[in-house]
């Protein structure tokens, strides 16, 4: 289970069998260190990335393989099942190839200065990427940039602000969680297919993250966690289970679960 905040490690079970913290970033060299607040950590494949401010560290099995540092501060990482991407403010989006991120051009003009909250792979190879502030857009397999032709979604991810979220569904639906309109869902085709928001159910329209576990129900991160089954159970972890405060992000990975560590 790594942790992360101001600095980053994982959690292991000693010969005790008690939970003993060990930290990684205390061992990097003098010029790797971090220098600011850590805000995400993401898995592809056998890799985890850590992200700061300004720098990105890879490791593999625990052990560091990498670092990079940028001029400009990151806004986002974000993974696909096959890819990763980093978006630098003043810069772009960039895309993991061959253990770097190298910048996509076509993004420079209209993503140096425009967010991308959260990157989705669809069926056809392109790359749905989604911006509170200018809607969604399609990166093509052929790297070329274009609007995407949804305007229902598009109205709705702008109008209540979209924010970070989980991976697709099983069944391929697209969950975009929102900070103003709960969650929605849409298909492949970028068509809505649910809202699920405080008129049907949910406590608060603020949420953060998703993720969907191995049951298929789908977590939500919110004021709070809460828990959707589809055959409509909706549940919820909050101060009335012990669980306290603005929770901002839920994923899972192969180390269990990401947790902040400030």
């Amino acid at each position: 289970m790594p942790l992360l905040g101001y600095g980053f490690g994982y959690i292991e079970k000693n010969k005790f069998n008690e939970p003993i913290y060990y930290s990684l970033s205390d061992k990097l060299p003098e010029k790797d260190k971090v220098k600011s607040t850590l805000w995400s950590a993401e898995e592809l494949n056998d890799t985890i990335i850590f992200q700061s401010d300004k720098s990105v560290y890879f490791y593999k099995k625990k052990k560091l393989i990498g670092v990079e540092h940028y001029k400009n501060v990151i806004h986002t990482l974000r993974t696909t099942k096959r890819d990763a991407f980093l978006r630098v403010w003043g810069e772009g989006l960039f895309k993991l190839i061959n253990g770097k991120f190298t910048l996509i051009p076509s993004t420079k003009e209209i993503f140096a200065q425009n967010r991308i909250d959260e990157i989705y792979s669809l069926d056809n190879g392109d790359l749905l990427l989604v911006s509170r502030n200018i809607g969604l857009w399609l990166l093509k397999k052929d790297g070329r940039l274009e609007k995407a032709k949804s305007d229902e979604a598009d109205q709705y991810v702008k109008f209540y602000e979209s924010s970070i979220s989980g991976g697709r569904l099983k069944d391929g639906t697209i969950p975009i969680s929102t900070l103003k309109g709960g969650l929605i869902f849409i298909d492949n085709q970028l068509s809505i297919k649910a809202i699920l928001n405080e008129e049907n159910g949910l406590i608060d329209n603020y949420i953060t993250n998703t993720f969907q576990d191995r049951n298929g129900d789908v977590w939500g991160a919110s004021v709070g966690l809460f828990r959707v089954d589809f055959d409509t159970t909706l549940t919820y972890f909050s101060p009335k289970n012990k669980l306290r405060g603005l929770v901002d992000k839920c994923p899972k990975v192969q180390w269990d679960t990401l947790c902040q560590d400030c």
